[in-house]
């Protein structure tokens, strides 16, 4: 999640389907992997899939630590 995170900062916010991929392996190993999530909600968002985009980040708040979301 971080590597995909930094490389679609440094390649100016441009998603490709690598890290897409990348990210959605990543939460098939851990479900509940908050960041990945959140950044599979944004990239949804990005490409105004806004129910998916939803879908992401409702997984998000059920999965993340009381409060460390605000």
């Amino acid at each position: 999640a971080d590597f995909a995170d930094a490389r679609v900062m440094a390649d100016g916010k441009q998603w490709t389907k690598a890290f897409r991929d990348a990210l959605q392996r990543a939460i098939e190993l851990d479900p509940k992997h908050v960041k990945s999530l959140a950044l599979l909600g944004s990239e949804a968002f990005e490409r105004r899939a806004y129910a998916e985009a939803m879908s992401f980040w409702q997984r998000v708040t059920e999965v993340a630590s009381p409060g460390s979301i605000e």
